[in-house]
């Protein structure tokens, strides 16, 4: 990773193509890229009440930033993720802000990262959401998948970032941009022996 934050306008501009960029699930209600991953964190929160699962707050694999996220989510009710909610927004710009943040500190120590003003940077980011928009909407599939990838770069040596919510984003946001092209829509669910040509 490099020794800075990812800028601000970059990340108001992924929040805001994860929220604007819409999917029918099943023929049903058009949701948000970002809605999957909000729905992975309500069936999480769901399922610690189930017998034999372990409480969130007593799970020593998550983190104690997204333990304060799931308990956000759950007092907020952040599930209904709609384009207009400036309170979604804000809570993803937390998410990622804090995550680079802490990768940062992890990997260059406490003392590299004592000058950054966390607030300020989060702040930063959702003050530029409206200016976001446009260059979201307008954003090639493709691209955002690099921002995505740069994301991810800056983010990944936070410890425990493979149990992270920020991986669980990222990659909910990768993976879901691709299956609702139209490309993707058209290819085959399986091949038999006389589809083999397209396998050349």
């Amino acid at each position: 990773m490099s020794a800075s934050m990812v800028l601000p306008f970059h990340l108001a501009v992924v929040i805001q193509y994860s929220l604007i960029h819409r999917d029918v699930q099943n023929g049903g209600e058009e949701k948000s890229l970002a809605s999957y991953f909000f729905k992975a964190m309500e069936l999480k929160i769901k399922a610690q009440y189930l017998p034999d699962h372990t409480k969130i707050i007593d799970d020593k694999n998550i983190s104690a930033f997204d333990k304060s996220l799931y308990i956000d989510l759950e007092l907020n009710d952040f599930f209904d993720v709609d384009l207009y909610q400036k309170n979604n927004f804000g809570f993803l710009a937390r998410l990622l802000c804090t995550s680079n943040f802490q990768a940062l500190e992890d990997r260059y120590g406490l003392e590299y990262v004592k000058e950054m003003n966390l607030e300020l940077i989060t702040q930063i980011v959702i003050d530029k959401r409206k200016q976001a928009y446009k260059t979201a909407k307008e954003l090639s599939f493709l691209q955002f998948i690099k921002l995505v990838d740069c994301i991810i770069y800056q983010c990944s040596e936070m410890h425990n970032y493979s149990n992270s919510l920020c991986k669980l984003l990222l990659d909910s946001l990768i993976y879901n941009i691709i299956r609702i092209q139209p490309e993707y829509s058209k290819m085959l669910w399986d091949l038999n022996e006389q589809d083999e040509a397209l396998t050349i």
